[in-house]
């Protein structure tokens, strides 16, 4: 597996483990934020993914700054991002599952 998808995948297995035992962490929020200093695409996404997903995090993350990215993949989790603080439901990408 490249490291830039298990980096990834990292990524979502802490989100997703933190909406189950700790929805407020800093140290969750914390990993997002670096995630969201990458240069990959992929990485980037899943960490605007699970933001979408974790409502009391990533209050610093300025949307805007993703709606403009030249990865569709990108502006897409950023949408649900923008649709999750809005207090509407983001699609089953920001929902739990196995994927």
């Amino acid at each position: 597996m490249p490291a830039i998808d298990l980096r990834a995948t990292a990524i979502q297995a802490c989100g997703r483990l933190a909406r189950r035992v700790a929805p407020e962490s800093q140290d969750v929020d914390n990993m997002l934020s670096e995630a969201l200093t990458s240069n990959e695409p992929e990485v980037i996404r899943m960490a605007l993914r699970e933001l979408a997903g974790l409502r009391e995090l990533g209050f610093d993350v300025d949307p805007a700054r993703w709606l403009v990215h030249s990865e569709r993949r990108v502006r897409e989790a950023v949408e649900q991002l923008v649709m999750a603080r809005r207090g509407e439901d983001p699609g089953p990408t920001a929902q739990p599952t196995t994927d």
